[in-house]
């Protein structure tokens, strides 16, 4: 059984009547195991995705969106490593899906390309490219 919650003063609350009557379905005084996963925040992915476009529009080495996406996904360390048929070892970026990724590890992910864009890609710090993402 999966319920959303929404944390408050009082603890956790169920987010809708629906939600509620899911826990009243859990005898009073009954002990449960609660797997804590932070709902993405949509506004902060598509703010993820325009911090692509963004620093595309900076770089000058890969002429696709698809490849900047893979690249600073996986630079930033968020790949698996395969081996091809000749065992060679090939970096497939990781998914950042709603369902693969919750939201305290997506605040990292974010954070990670930020630092990858600005070490190796783009002319600008950290600081200075959040300040360009304001703006927009």
């Amino acid at each position: 059984m999966k319920i959303i919650c929404r944390r408050t003063q009082d603890g956790l609350v169920p987010v809708s009547m629906a939600q509620a009557e899911l826990l009243m379905k859990i005898p009073a005084g009954q002990d449960v195991t609660v797997d804590v996963i932070r709902t993405r925040n949509i506004g902060h992915h598509r703010k993820f995705f325009e911090l692509l476009r963004q620093s595309f529009d900076m770089q000058e080495t890969f002429t696709t969106m698809k490849q900047w996406r893979a690249i600073v996904t996986v630079a930033a360390g968020y790949c698996d490593i395969v081996a091809d048929s000749g065992g060679k070892a090939i970096a497939v970026p990781q998914s950042i899906s709603f369902a693969n990724m919750d939201q305290t590890a997506f605040d990292q992910f974010y954070k990670d390309v930020i630092d990858i864009i600005c070490e190796r890609y783009v002319n600008a710090t950290p600081d200075e490219l959040l300040k360009i993402m304001e703006f927009l």
